[in-house]
């Protein structure tokens, strides 16, 4: 039996400009974009700190859009730590 192989995830290429607003991003993207952890996360949205998900289907899937979290990001003047340039 050999060894089960977790495929390796590329990392994010930024989004055209026109595009941007309609990729969703689950919140392990958005955890990494933010630079903190899950529970953090959690605890941001019901503080009211964060924006809840734009989208949810279920208790486990939640999205938000790219254009919330940079919105976000701007208004608060944070940096993302991934993808930044």
């Amino acid at each position: 039996m050999s060894p089960r192989v977790t495929p390796v995830t590329p990392p994010l290429a930024p989004l055209p400009a026109d595009l941007a607003g309609l990729a969703l991003l689950p919140a392990s993207i958005v955890c990494a974009i933010l630079g903190v952890g899950d529970q953090t996360l959690r605890d941001w949205i019901k503080a009211g700190k964060f924006p809840a998900a734009d989208y949810r289907d279920g208790p486990r899937y939640v999205r938000w859009s790219s254009a919330t979290v940079r919105e976000w990001l701007a208004a608060n003047a944070i940096k993302p730590t991934v993808g930044a340039k």
